[in-house]
Order: C-alpha cells, then sequence, then structure tokens
C-alpha cells in the first residue's frame, strides 16, 4: 500500500491549501474525526455529485475540508488565520499519514 502525502497550495483566493490527490473518500470522514482534538466542530456534510465537503470551526476560525474527484481530500483556509492553521494540520496530517494512522 502507498503510504500517502500532502502539499501546501494556494487557492485562487490566495488562502493555503493542503491537498492529499490519492486519498480515497472514506478519509474525509477520518481526517474530521481527528481535528477533533485540535478543538475544530464539524458542520453537516454537504454532499454532491463530485466531491463532499464540511466546514470546521473554532471560536472564530473556519477551514473547509473536502474530497472531490479533482483533489482527492483538501483543507483549505478561509481567511488569513485559517492560512496559520492549514500549516499546523498539513504538518500534523502529514505525520500521521507516514505512520498509516488513516
Amino acid at each position: 500500500m502507498e503510504v500517502l502525502q500532502g502539499n501546501y497550495f494556494k487557492t485562487s483566493k490566495e488562502r493555503n491549501s493542503f491537498e492529499i490527490f490519492k486519498a480515497e473518500p472514506e478519509i474525509l470522514l477520518k481526517i474530521a474525526f481527528y481535528l477533533r482534538e485540535f478543538g475544530f466542530i464539524s458542520g453537516p456534510m454537504i454532499v454532491g455529485f463530485d466531491g463532499n465537503y464540511i466546514d470546521l470551526e473554532l471560536d472564530h476560525i473556519k477551514l473547509l475540508i473536502g474530497w472531490d474527484v479533482w483533489s482527492g481530500f483538501f483543507l483549505s483556509a478561509i481567511d488569513e488565520e485559517g492560512d496559520i492553521w492549514v500549516k499546523k494540520l498539513g504538518d500534523e496530517l502529514n505525520i500521521k499519514l507516514k505512520e498509516s494512522f488513516f
């Protein structure tokens, strides 16, 4: 089994994004559950034809996680404060991916 690795990108709105291209759809809920350890609360999942999306919130910090047919899994910042969290959480997710945690 291939060990997954995430990479950092910028969205079209210049927000930080962490993406795991070869991730299967099941990883979305596993990561949403894991991010609760950092205090993030998940909103309802939005299910679409080509992807699923979940808003995350911690105090006034908002992030978006999702899985779609183009990017695989992604974690994206909504604002500047979220940019810091995307980097922090992306680093943590890469550690867990190396451990085959998901």
